[in-house]
């Protein structure tokens, strides 16, 4: 197990990028670990790791994000109970924190020692962590998919489609209470990629969290994201995403006039 979890991480990496690709072979191990148990008949796969495993982002992500589609037979303890018991058994230590509220539960995983004794840290005592988190009640309007996975194995899980997954970050861009500067790499991935947005979600969304029911559509959009963009602080966007890229050379395309081109080309 410890071969598949230094599978292509790259020795002439930096320390930073080496617990990235960590992170990341842990990652998809824990999906695998769902997916032999057949549990993506229950959830599905979203948030930023997934867009980097299943649609190639070039940014790492730390935590695995899922929703809750079928609630019968699925018990959120014994999913966290089975992932420990399938680590235990490979021989990969861990410490588990389990909480979360009514409608989004997580476990919050470290794994201490386990970069010092792969030698990506010389610190001991510093942790890997990887949080798990899904939404037991998601606004419906979400399309899913079926992907295969080919990375160390071939496994299938069940993953929100790019249009979904696009609503999902954008719904994040303008409600959350603090920026957070993946979202805004994330936006300029999927404006470059000129993704459509699945407006059924977004605006159910918004209706369930926000208790506002009034219609998103592309023109309000645009101006909302447009006056985020005004007030953005690309200084503090540059440094806090520069440890995840992959290509650092990208931070130069986060740019307030590349954002007002972009916005202005996919929202007109």
């Amino acid at each position: 197990m410890i071969e598949i979890l230094l599978s292509n991480i790259d020795q002439n990496a930096t320390n930073e990028e080496k617990k990235n690709q960590l992170r990341e072979n842990l990652q998809i191990l824990i999906l695998k670990i769902l997916s032999d148990k057949g549990l993506f008949k229950n959830i599905s796969f979203m948030g930023g790791t997934s867009l980097r495993i299943i649609h190639g982002i070039n940014r790492f992500s730390e935590d695995l994000d899922f929703t809750l589609d079928r609630k019968y037979g699925f018990d959120f303890l014994k999913t966290i109970k089975y992932i420990q018991k399938t680590l235990s058994k490979i021989n990969i230590s861990y410490t588990v924190k389990i909480g979360g509220k009514n409608i989004v539960k997580f476990a919050f995983f470290k794994f201490p020692d386990l970069l010092y004794e792969l030698k990506i840290s010389n610190l001991k005592e510093q942790n890997l962590n990887i949080k798990i988190e899904i939404d037991i009640d998601p606004p419906a309007g979400a399309k899913k998919e079926v992907t295969l996975i080919n990375k160390f194995y071939i496994f299938s899980i069940s993953n929100y489609d790019i249009s979904s997954l696009f609503a999902g970050k954008l719904y994040a861009i303008l409600f959350r209470k603090y920026t957070k500067a993946r979202d805004y790499y994330d936006l300029l991935w999927f404006l470059t990629k000129k993704v459509k947005v699945n407006y059924t979600l977004l605006n159910n969304a918004v209706k369930q969290t926000e208790k506002k029911d009034f219609k998103i559509d592309k023109i309000k959009l645009k101006s909302f994201l447009l006056d985020k963009i005004k007030k953005l602080d690309f200084n503090y966007i540059k440094n806090d995403i520069i440890k995840y890229l992959i290509n650092i050379n990208e931070l130069e395309l986060l740019t307030k006039r590349n954002f007002e081109k972009l916005i202005i080309e996919n929202f007109d």
